[in-house]
């Protein structure tokens, strides 16, 4: 089976970039051609999987049988879907949050228009939307988008030597993009009325638009000690 893989960039530090690329592994291990494509920067390590930065998906001399987009919002994904409509293609959507009502907020009024003018539309084409929990699904259902759409754990592994980096540390880990809609306001003033002697919450992973300015700032007002920054890591 020919399946194609859409995504708007291949970040280092990215989780959707994590699932589309070691989901593709996993898939040619099970015997399946894949072929990925993207048109923004390709920084995430790819080793073992065929990658191309086009932006005409008819320059790849690919046929799939399938094709599996990631994300919604940037208008490469849009004509992508295009694309497979006018090719008679079908296609499945894997929406990484893209649709949940912190995701909805932020330049709400962009997301309106495009939803209304085409984005909608595109939606209802696929034959399946792809969702990773519950209050996920539950966001779609709210917004009236009737097409089929499950609840599917992402099909990667976690790295093989996960125990080696474990301690006996009396640690807290957050790890995700440090923006807004990660709730990581709501952890540290969570911490900061909780008894949290001999414990130690570390914060990892890229800042977005300042945010770790604001969340720095929260610490301090509360003056609490036992909070790392790490920054961004990878692997």
């Amino acid at each position: 089976m020919k399946v194609l893989h859409v995504i708007h960039a291949l970040q280092q530090a990215a989780g959707t970039s994590f699932f589309c690329v070691e989901l593709c592994r996993n898939l040619q291990r099970n015997g399946f051609e894949i072929i990925v494509v993207c048109s923004g920067p390709c920084e995430y390590p790819c080793k073992g999987v065929c990658v191309y930065n086009s932006d005409n998906l008819s320059n790849l001399g690919f046929v799939p049988d399938i094709v599996h987009i990631h994300g919604l919002w940037d208008f490469y994904i849009h004509r992508s879907m295009l694309w497979c409509q006018s090719k008679k293609i079908p296609y499945v959507i894997s929406l990484h949050g893209c649709l949940m009502p912190n995701a909805l907020h932020r330049s709400w009024w962009k997301k309106r228009i495009a939803l209304n003018l085409y984005l909608k539309r595109d939606l209802l084409k696929a034959k399946l939307l792809h969702v990773t929990s519950t209050v996920e699904l539950a966001a779609i259902k709210k917004l009236k988008i009737n097409v089929p759409a499950m609840v599917i754990p992402l099909g990667c592994d976690a790295p093989s030597d996960i125990s080696r980096i474990c301690t006996n540390r009396r640690s807290m880990l957050f790890l995700s993009r440090i923006s807004p809609e990660k709730g990581l306001k709501n952890l540290i003033l969570a911490w900061a009325e909780l008894s949290t002697e001999g414990w130690d919450l570390i914060i990892a992973g890229p800042d977005w638009r300042g945010h770790v300015a604001e969340i720095r700032n929260l610490v301090d007002a509360r003056a609490l000690r036992n909070i790392y920054f790490l920054g961004a890591v990878h692997g």
